[in-house]
């Protein structure tokens, strides 16, 4: 790889996952981090033994034991137990400052983004975490609402996503009374294009159904013939309307 490329970790987002990522950034530390045997079970020992980074440990520490203790009081039994399981310890009488920190999804990735803040190491590093455990899940659920709102209105200069919706109707019917006829575009900056895609789990990329331009006179839109036949189909036919009313 060049020197300039970013190493992203992107582990499961459990224990073992932030343990990974843990001993990956050990491994690339310019600090002369290290990962020892721990004293006890359930802990990881790491050898801090640059200043920076010790300050910096000392208050979290410090703050994770404030609000800990603020808690503990209130509760026994094994609950208080699990609190005090998961409570981070210096080793006393080590000769390199040596923190013993639970092996606990949460406070390891405290660790782990901490010493991305403020550790040195031989190339950019980040870490990237699933919402779910991992990113099966992610991908399994991303699929769940590709099929139940595969239609996305987004703003691809920023990359969000502004709404999601299950049928081109739905899409076409928030344009033209959220946006246009309800003036909502006066809010959107001029110049902006909004994009309205089609996704399928199927498909790699997604397909563009029209596009919306705020310029100074307000919304211009370009819809595809595919997108328009599909909304037409699904909007109720005026003339029949009326007959039932009659």
């Amino acid at each position: 790889m060049q020197p300039s490329t970013q190493l992203v970790f992107g582990f499961d987002n459990d224990d073992k996952g932030a343990r990974y990522a843990l001993t990956a950034l050990v491994a690339l530390s310019k600090d002369s981090l290290a990962l020892v045997q721990a004293s006890q079970q359930g802990y990881i020992a790491l050898q801090i033994p640059v200043a920076k980074i010790y300050n910096q440990f000392s208050k979290l520490i410090a703050e994770h034991s404030l609000a800990m203790q603020t808690y503990m009081p209130q509760v026994n039994g094994e609950v208080r137990d699990d609190m005090i399981k998961n409570m981070f310890h210096w080793v006393k009488g080590a000769t390199v400052p040596t923190l013993e920190i639970p092996i606990n999804t949460a406070l390891l990735n405290s660790v782990n983004n901490l010493l991305i803040q403020y550790g040195q190491f031989s190339r950019s590093l980040a870490i990237t975490r699933p919402r779910g455990k991992d990113f099966n899940e992610d991908l399994k659920a991303e699929q769940l609402r590709q099929i139940k709102r595969p239609i996305l209105l987004i703003n691809p200069g920023n990359g969000q996503v502004v709404d999601r919706f299950a049928t081109e109707k739905e899409a076409f019917q928030f344009v033209e009374k959220d946006i246009i006829k309800a003036k909502k575009w006066k809010t959107i900056p001029i110049g902006t294009e909004l994009q309205i895609l089609k996704t399928e789990p199927s498909k790699l990329h997604p397909e563009i159904l029209g596009q919306l331009l705020r310029t100074s006179r307000g919304i211009e839109k370009s819809f595809t013939d595919s997108f328009m036949t599909q909304v037409n189909r699904m909007l109720p036919d005026p003339t029949k309307s009326q007959e039932a009313m009659l």
